[in-house]
């Protein structure tokens, strides 16, 4: 799908707004932070989506396990549940200066996030002693090349996204700039946070993680893949302050539908049920953005499938209440004077109707395993299994151990679809010679290109021989 870069005019402001270039950049700072909690042992930023700087890093920085800084961000994170987001709210708001990093002082208390509490100043002098004790800056500055190749890896993917559409879908001018921030050191984790100046200004950032590389080792970005993440991230700028605004009239109904879906949500880190608010409102005006930008019916259907699938079962309506507020500006200029709708909507919404409504069983089938059923004999050499689904899929597809459990289930299992409208998808795994596996397809994991469960669960059970 093609994005561009435009002009847009909108009665209000009457001022044009134009879209700005974007340039990538790789922060020293969201470096720095990145590593400190990966040294703390968080999970989210211990992932090793580049092998080679993450070798890099633990070489240069796992001494310092025993810091004082690592010790006090191991209290931290234990007690205030500093993680995720709140971790690169403070990188934003430190700055280096000739080798010192201290707190920028031109910004609103609120930016900073409330989890770090009393511990800011603390930290910040641990912080910076670390900064020096560790020689940082020329860890930074020897990675420089890595950090180069990366930003002209994606420098392409930033000139496509259409930052005026935000102005013109809140309605407000922005009075300050778009900021794409590449984090080698985030593993796959994507934030988007807002500093907002005592000035008035406001800069609005997606943090972005690296997801793969390529045989040399330096990052690879899927194209759309990264731009409806950063999409998605900008408009947490907008969104989290219109749900902390108007949170208290939503609470109750709120909690109701929390409940239906927490582990859902706490498995993706949304831990109560105003980041749900928050997150279903984002990634319903995210569908918006794509809408607007020429995004086919299917496409729309698959992105409204895959929110469904996550837990965000009242996306829909949602999303109607935002077209029709799309197509009543002159009634409601802006997003925020639109939000009492949204209230009402959230407020007479019926959980238990709507997973009804959502819990789609299809017609489709898996009419074909390249092992079959009950095989007493099957070549323990074998690696791949082919499954072939009697409709087009959506992508989404899951497997687990079936009724033998972990015990009898393949070692090192991984899948690709082997066809552009996903009829086949190809399984791999190790065997072991004479040994019974037994595997599971949950109708549950895997969906039609309607968004509609398999028609029913199907198990494989096979023995190698000896």
């Amino acid at each position: 799908m093609k994005a561009f870069i435009f002009i847009l005019f909108f009665s209000l402001p009457s001022l044009p707004i134009f879209s700005q270039i974007l340039n990538p950049i790789i922060e020293e700072k969201v470096e720095l932070m990145s590593i400190v909690f990966r040294l703390s042992e968080a999970e989210e930023y211990s992932q090793t989506n580049i092998p080679k700087y993450a070798k890099v890093i633990d070489s240069c920085f796992n001494s310092f396990k025993g810091d004082e800084l690592i010790t006090l961000t191991k209290e931290i994170r234990k007690k205030n549940e500093v993680a995720y987001d709140a971790v690169m709210s403070m990188a934003l708001l430190i700055e280096i200066d000739s080798g010192n990093i201290i707190l920028k002082n031109d910004v609103l208390i609120g930016s900073l996030d409330n989890r770090w509490g009393n511990y800011t100043e603390a930290f910040l002098i641990l912080l910076n002693k670390f900064y020096k004790k560790t020689n940082f800056h020329k860890f930074y500055n020897d990675n420089a090349l890595l950090y180069a190749k990366t930003k002209k890896r994606f420098s392409e993917i930033a000139n496509k996204i259409d930052t005026a559409w935000f102005e013109h879908f809140y309605g407000e001018q922005t009075k300050g700039r778009f900021n794409i921030i590449l984090s080698l050191a985030n593993g796959g984790g994507n934030y988007g946070p807002r500093i907002d100046y005592a000035n008035g200004q406001h800069n609005f950032y997606c943090i972005l993680g690296i997801e793969d590389t390529d045989s040399t080792g330096f990052p690879v970005f899927n194209v759309d893949y990264s731009i409806k993440i950063i999409i998605h991230e900008f408009n947490h700028s907008f969104c989290n302050q219109l749900i902390e605004n108007n949170y208290m009239q939503m609470e109750p109904s709120s909690t109701i539908f929390y409940k239906k879906i927490k582990n859902s949500m706490k498995s993706n880190a949304y831990g109560d049920p105003k980041i749900m608010q928050t997150e279903i409102l984002v990634r319903a005006a995210t569908i918006m953005y794509f809408k607007e930008h020429k995004a086919t019916e299917k496409e729309l259907n698959k992105m409204t499938g895959s929110e469904i699938r996550k837990g965000f079962f009242w996306i829909k309506p949602l999303l109607q209440s935002l077209e029709h507020y799309d197509s009543s500006r002159a009634t409601y200029p802006t997003l925020s004077s639109y939000m009492p709708q949204i209230i009402l909507l959230q407020n007479s919404l019926n959980p238990n109707e709507l997973l009804k409504k959502f819990d789609c069983t299809g017609e489709t089938e898996i009419i074909d395993f390249s092992i079959r059923n009950n095989s007493e004999n099957v070549d323990p050499n074998i690696t791949k299994l082919i499954l072939k689904f009697s409709t087009p899929m959506n992508g989404t597809f899951g497997i687990s151990p079936g009724k033998g459990g972990e015990k009898y289930f393949p070692n090192n299992i991984s899948f690709n679809w082997v066809n552009n409208d996903k009829t086949e998808i190809e399984i791999t795994f190790d065997l072991m010679p004479d040994k019974k596996y037994t595997l599971k397809f949950p109708s549950s994991f895997i969906f039609d290109e309607n968004n509609c469960m398999l028609k029913q669960t199907y198990f494989l059970n096979f023995k190698t021989k000896k």
